[in-house]
């Protein structure tokens, strides 16, 4: 006599005992889950969607986060066409990027967010052009003060200072930091350095130089900050300062934000303040936050990504899935070696199994650019 297979079987049907891991765990507190390339990443996450609905979790309450929205449109055509989610579901659920997951979030509330109707986003080329503009305008009008006025920095540091002001921005603004908080960070830091030294002669007093280079960036910031209020306009930075804001005054308003349960993917590509959001959301409530990650995968560090906010992270439980399913021992092995040849190594580092074996093809690896092997040579490796 056959036995029919329950719903919970078909969810774990075919996963490896982490994978179920995974799949199962229980959605209340912190769960960090380490999985590597070919591990089978996105079939655990939409599987554990599944699984958080099933422990009576709504879907209203319940944010995933992507990386792209290439990656959140694949996450929900797996949930419907694999997992069979009820598009009344999917469609009270988010799915989206961390960008545009809280650029709704202050839609809902635009009177506590500062936001009118006709507020714009300003692409990333649209930024550059206006901050090449507003920085020749604060050049123009500044200029002979940043040189010689009483908070002055001599002409060679002026222009210095006025050629990186649209990098030093964009440094402080992944912080999450409004002018006021980046000023008085400033300040502490300032006085931290100058009582440290006292004891530690390596380290220099603040100089003139450095209080007043401060003074005029504070100054550009906000001017920035006030030229995209009068063209009614929102950076990307400016939706997590605005969201951040938001948060906290609800909360002092006595209010909750109905999202209390987050599925973070490419976590190592995120930075510790943007995650303070994400608790903000979630501190002193019966909440989840799940992080998915790879610190091998670790590749947004331009952008203001730390990989230590994956390794740091205080989970209440750790997932590795280090079974890959997707590459062959040899590339496995050699990819591992050379990462941990590197050193920079963190406690879910850890090897993968190669599901697949070793590879049919002698030699699986090899290397193909020597200054001794002509260009035939490789294409006759290549083809062999």
């Amino acid at each position: 006599m056959e036995t029919k297979m329950t719903k919970n079987d078909e969810l774990l049907e075919g996963l490896t005992e982490d994978q179920q891991a995974a799949v199962e765990a229980e959605g209340r507190g912190l769960l960090r889950i380490s999985a590597g390339a070919g591990s089978g990443k996105t079939e655990v996450l939409t599987r554990r969607i599944v699984s958080l609905f099933k422990q009576a979790i709504k879907p209203d309450e319940l944010i995933a986060i992507t990386y792209t929205n290439k990656a959140a449109a694949e996450m929900k055509v797996r949930l419907v066409e694999k997992q069979k989610l009820e598009i009344g579901k999917l469609r009270k659920m988010e799915i989206s990027t961390f960008h545009s997951f809280l650029k709704r979030f202050i839609a809902e509330d635009p009177f506590g967010a500062r936001l009118d109707r006709t507020t714009e986003i300003v692409a990333s080329v649209a930024q550059k052009l206006l901050l090449k503009d507003l920085t020749e305008k604060f050049a123009g009008m500044f200029g002979k003060d940043m040189v010689s006025g009483d908070e002055g920095i001599g002409a060679e540091a002026a222009k210095k200072l006025v050629e990186v002001f649209g990098d030093a921005l964009s440094g402080i603004r992944r912080f999450i930091l409004n002018p006021a908080e980046f000023y008085n960070l400033s300040k502490r830091k300032f006085a931290e350095r100058n009582r440290d030294g006292q004891e530690n002669a390596a380290l220099k007093p603040v100089s003139e130089l450095e209080r007043n280079a401060l003074e005029w960036l504070y100054r550009f910031y906000t001017c920035y900050v006030e030229e995209l209020e009068k063209r009614n306009m929102m950076d990307f930075d400016e939706i997590f300062i605005r969201s951040r804001a938001l948060l906290r005054e609800m909360r002092e308003g006595g209010t909750l934000p109905r999202q209390r349960v987050f599925l973070i993917d490419e976590f190592q590509d995120n930075n510790a303040d943007q995650f303070e959001i994400v608790k903000e959301f979630c501190k002193d409530r019966d909440s989840h936050i799940c992080v998915v990650g790879d610190e091998k995968q670790s590749i947004y560090s331009f952008q203001g990504a730390d990989v230590e906010a994956f390794r740091n992270f205080q989970a209440d439980k750790d997932i590795i899935l280090a079974d890959n399913f997707r590459s062959y021992g040899e590339i496995i092995g050699l990819a591992d070696a050379y990462l941990e040849a590197g050193g920079d190594c963190g406690k879910l580092f850890a090897r993968q199994t190669a599901k697949r074996g070793s590879s049919p093809v002698k030699p699986a690896v090899v290397c193909m650019l020597t200054e001794e092997e002509s260009d035939s040579e490789i294409y006759s490796q290549i083809a062999e």
